[in-house]
């Protein structure tokens, strides 16, 4: 678990079941109530759009600084073609 105030970009978190990405963050005082913590985080969960391609979803959430976070490992893997470049060049 990760407080909200140790955001990092490139952290990766798990919350309401799904994982996501911070892209950036921003610690908020107001002048009257308790500091805020916006952040914008892409959702790692597939789903199709309009023309069946599956695209990551990118939200907004405001948390309050003291709410506790589940941080999620995840693997990168870097990707392959299963092609040579030099396909359809004469």
């Amino acid at each position: 678990m990760i407080n909200v105030n140790d955001f990092k970009t490139g952290m990766t978190i798990s919350y309401d079941g799904n994982i996501y990405q911070v892209l950036e963050f921003q610690h908020v005082k107001p002048g009257k109530g308790a500091a805020i913590v916006k952040a914008k985080l892409k959702n790692f969960s597939s789903f199709p759009d309009y023309k069946g391609l599956i695209k990551a979803q990118v939200g907004r959430p405001t948390y309050v600084a003291k709410k506790d976070i589940k941080i999620s490992d995840v693997e990168s893997k870097a990707k392959t073609r299963g092609y040579s470049r030099k396909m359809g060049k004469k």
